[in-house]
């Protein structure tokens, strides 16, 4: 059996996809709500499946709880560190001792 990644579409990608609907009566934030959970996967997915109904009610509420439970202050910090620390790795592969 084949195993598929998915890969998470970009923010870019949404807001390109959302700004194509264009509904009489329908707001961009309702629009937002129904395409957002589209986008997600693996633990996202399952944290924003397993909301349940009628918690949020707006695409600025759910916004906020993502980024609560997805991208923690700690957690943020953390993956920062680790770029920064990756990306001085690689300068100094790259540059000759002392240039730095």
């Amino acid at each position: 059996m084949e195993t598929r990644t998915t890969m998470p579409m970009s923010r870019e990608r949404v807001l390109d996809i959302v700004s194509l609907f264009n509904i009489p009566g329908v707001s961009h934030d309702a629009v937002m709500l129904h395409v957002f959970p589209i986008t997600l996967t693996r633990a996202a997915k399952r944290w924003v499946d397993r909301l349940p109904p009628g918690t949020v009610d707006s695409w600025d509420l759910l916004k906020k709880a993502f980024i609560q439970r997805c991208c923690p202050p700690s957690k943020t910090a953390k993956q920062l560190e680790e770029i920064l620390t990756s990306s001085r790795k690689e300068t100094r592969h790259y540059t000759k001792p002392g240039t730095i």
